[in-house]
């Protein structure tokens, strides 16, 4: 043990003690990584030069800040040794320590979600608290490594490395995960401060003259990172600096500020927004009226009705895709085609739970499933009844067949179907050809009565790993998606040829949409759930039956007219608590007057989508509000919120719309689920 302490005692030698400089060298190393990533990666601000220079400015500046709160610390830690505390380990713990405890507030959000996944396998009261404290530990890795490498031959290594962490910090888990992103740039920041220690720096010699300019550049350094800190960035800046993942501190310092700025005065938002009366119903009372069911109906005797939901088909994948999906490319050609429909959230538990009560995320009771494996947030105690629940009782068949286990009953996300079940498959989500199986197989033992048959297809969910290789041109990520999307279109074939023969042939109605849309770059994101964008909520949504004319609709419509759409068909009446109306008008060859707004929710993101097509976005979290003219800016390239002024007097009408349709319930704070 003591030849072991030796050797260890010489690979950290006592003449190369941690400096304030060498800690701040750390996080500046990551300054040029963050301005050569703003530049290449960041979308291009609205705001022009002067928003994209603010954005480098307080990006530098929050580094600095991280350099100088590090500068001080070992400040504190030389002070202790001085007055004879000469050992090493204890300031290592206090540096685990220090890195625990902020990691708390910053880790927690990010680890949560895993570690209620996780609970039924250990004691989830320990579970987060070991997770933080296992990520702290790699912090305190990571210094002691960068110690190590404290030699004229090695040091470079570690500040090789340390670029690598700073490029990957970019890189990996984009547009999410801010824990994880600030702790990785403060282990970078650690390796490579300790790496440097021992290096002669300019101005470090004792003369006045050194000491007045470094106290100088010190004091410089103090004021830029306590400015870019206390005071909230501009609108333009503080949005590329959250949508950059390599920013550290950026999404933490925007809660600080997120305050709300928005002037309450609804009667000139409404104004400002055009809405009619009978749409500003919506945004000043949370009372709904019943609708009665259209009449005439549905001419069908024993009507049935297949809602079938696709994971991640964004809007215009039909059109960009069409030689490759020949099945929905078909089913759009014969279908009353809604091209402006949008989803009630970016992710798929969101949005179902939408579809299926009615109701937007904020009016929903969000809570812990207490059993099996997924202890997490779910919508299981919402007391809202699913559209289902209506159809049962009216003596409608309700037939579900899910390819996960958490679409069934006990979760919440739907509820109330008669016949319920998850297909089970080795798969963690069942294939789309087993699911279809299973429909098919209780479709054909009742052939006859009144039917509501539904289900999501999972498959086209990254990573983008079920499609046939041999249907493609490429392994590009784009291709793989489109691979997928191959792989249910066959399945689509599958249900017209099976609902175009006895005996559903002539009384079924196929309605298709998607739970979400979903990114590959747009905005600096990939995938779906991150954001409130156009590619990540706009949706296809097909209707195909007998008695359809094929027809395009290009009046905006929202997933929540679904469920109101389905009890129209089988002449029940829409309950108060759903936001959606009925299209069922639509497709009976009519028109339909549609008042209610179109909105989505996310991560504590909202949006409305006003009648004119002027979009309103707020995060709660970080503070920022976004309008675009989707008209004359259909790529939400130009944010116009603070630049032109009447439309950013049309902000309050957002925040009307959610206040107003929000749920209050003693104790209860609308939740941030990922």
């Amino acid at each position: 043990m003591i030849r072991l302490r030796s050797r260890i005692a010489a690979l950290l030698p006592e003449r190369s003690p941690l400096r304030p400089a060498d800690a701040m060298a750390g996080w500046l190393l990551l300054l040029p990584i963050n301005a050569v990533a703003i530049v290449l990666m960041a979308p291009w601000p609205s705001g022009g030069l002067a928003a994209r220079a603010l954005h480098h400015a307080f990006d530098a500046g929050q580094l600095v800040a991280a350099g100088v709160a590090s500068a001080l610390a070992v400040v504190l830690w030389s002070q202790l040794r001085r007055i004879g505390l000469k050992a090493r380990w204890p300031g290592w713990i206090a540096f685990g320590l220090a890195a625990a405890g902020l990691g708390w507030p910053i880790l927690t959000e990010d680890l949560a979600g895993l570690a209620e996944r996780l609970a039924e396998r250990a004691n989830p009261a320990l579970l987060l608290p070991a997770a933080i404290v296992a990520v702290a530990a790699g912090i305190v890795g990571a210094g002691c490594f960068g110690r190590l490498l404290a030699r004229p031959r090695w040091r470079w290594v570690g500040v090789g490395l340390a670029v690598a962490m700073g490029v990957l910090n970019h890189r990996l888990l984009r547009a999410d995960y801010p824990g994880a992103h600030c702790y990785l740039a403060w282990a970078a920041a650690a390796l490579a401060g300790n790496a440097l220690a021992g290096v002669p720096w300019p101005l470090s010699g004792d003369t006045g003259t050194a000491r007045r300019v470094t106290w100088g550049l010190w004091s410089v350094a103090a004021a830029w990172g306590g400015a870019t800190t206390a005071l909230p960035a501009p609108v333009s800046a503080r949005l590329g600096l959250i949508g950059m993942s390599g920013a550290p501190l950026a999404p933490f310092i925007a809660r600080l500020h997120a305050g709300d700025t928005v002037s309450p005065d609804r009667a000139k938002a409404f104004a400002a927004a055009g809405l009619s009366t009978f749409e500003q119903r919506w945004f000043e009372s949370s009372h709904r009226w019943p609708v009665i069911a259209s009449k005439p109906g549905l001419t069908y005797a024993d009507p049935v009705v297949v809602l079938l939901t696709i994971d991640a088909v964004r809007a215009d994948a039909l059109d960009r895709f069409a030689d490759r999906l020949p099945n929905l490319t078909r089913l759009r050609a014969e279908s009353l085609d809604f091209t402006q429909a949008r989803t009630p959230g970016s992710q798929t538990v969101y949005s179902v739970t939408s579809l299926f009560t009615g109701t937007y995320f904020s009016e929903q009771y969000w809570s812990k499933l207490n059993s099996g494996k997924d202890r997490y947030l779910w919508p299981c105690n919402d007391p809202t009844v699913r559209f289902p629940t209506l159809l049962t009782k009216a003596g409608v068949r309700t037939v579900t067949r899910s390819a996960a286990r958490w679409m069934v009953n006990e979760w919440g996300v739907t509820r109330g179907f008669q016949d319920e079940g998850w297909t089970r498959s080795r798969q963690k989500y069942s294939l789309a050809p087993e699911v279809t199986d299973s429909l098919f197989w209780v479709m054909d033992h009742h052939p006859t009565g009144r039917m509501f048959v539904y289900t999501h297809y999972l498959d086209p969910h990254a990573p983008y790993d079920r499609g046939d290789r041999a249907d493609g041109n490429g392994n590009s990520t784009l291709d793989a998606y489109v691979r997928e999307l191959t792989y249910v279109d066959k399945e689509i074939g599958r249900w017209m040829a099976q609902l175009s023969k006895p005996p559903f042939a002539g009384r079924t109605l196929l309605v298709v949409s998607s739970d979400h849309g979903e990114a590959f770059g747009e905005h600096g994101t990939t995938e779906h759930a991150t954001t409130l964008y156009e590619e990540q909520v706009r949706v296809p949504l097909l209707v195909w039956g007998p008695g359809v004319v094929p027809k395009q609709i290009d009046t905006p419509v929202t997933l929540l007219d679904v469920g109101p759409t389905v009890l129209d068909a089988f002449g029940q009446t829409t309950p108060t608590q759903m936001m959606g109306q009925s299209l069922l008008p639509f497709v009976l060859g009519r028109t339909a007057k549609l008042t209610r707004p179109i909105a989505a929710e996310g991560r504590l993101k909202q949006m409305l989508v006003l009648p004119d097509g002027v979009k309103l976005i707020r995060d709660q979290r970080a503070g920022t509000r976004e309008i675009y003219d989707l008209k004359t800016d259909p790529t939400e390239s130009r944010n116009l919120y603070g630049v032109d002024e009447a439309m950013t007097a049309r902000m309050p009408a957002l925040d009307a719309f959610f206040e107003t349709h929000r749920i209050r319930r003693k104790g209860y704070q609308i939740p941030y689920r990922r």
